[in-house]
């Protein structure tokens, strides 16, 4: 575990933190996105990109938004800054952003083997909604589909 002088804060992604989110991905996923589509994701006007830091990015995640809506398309950790709350600070922030832009639901699709995210999600109120079956690969695994509706929370 890294340890750092400074506090952990979310900020807006640029393309200066695009090695080390790339350096994530790679840690993090066994089909990680390529540098050509992290840097797409970066530059693209209906996708909100996030990085959590201290001295460091310590993790990332991107949404698409349109219509009202929002999906998470991908929430990482660096292994050695997992279970510090930084997911839950990136998910507390885009949060914020989803009702400051006036989305009314966040979709997400949740690898069914992977319990820490789903107790994250299901911590910040989304619901299971259905499956996708073999939807993930390296290793074949099917998504959890999860949603949380917004205008719920707000009233």
């Amino acid at each position: 575990m890294t340890t750092t002088s400074q506090p952990v804060v979310v900020v807006p992604a640029t393309l200066d933190d695009l090695d080390a989110i790339e350096a994530i991905e790679l840690d993090c996923y066994s089909t990680p996105w390529s540098r050509q589509t992290l840097t797409f994701e970066l530059m693209d006007a209906n996708i909100v990109g996030l990085v959590a830091r201290d001295d460091v990015v310590l993790g990332y995640t991107f949404m698409r938004h349109g219509f009202g809506e929002g999906h998470i398309e991908s929430i990482a950790v660096a292994p050695s800054a997992q279970r510090r709350g930084v997911a839950s600070y990136l998910m507390e922030a885009l949060l914020v952003w989803a009702r400051e832009n006036a989305l009314t639901t966040i979709a997400l699709e949740v690898r069914q083997g992977n319990r820490a995210a789903m107790t994250l999600y299901h911590k910040y109120g989304f619901k299971i909604e259905g499956y996708r079956r073999g939807y993930y690969v390296d290793p074949i695994e099917d998504a959890i589909l999860m949603r949380l509706n917004l205008e719920e929370s707000y009233e």
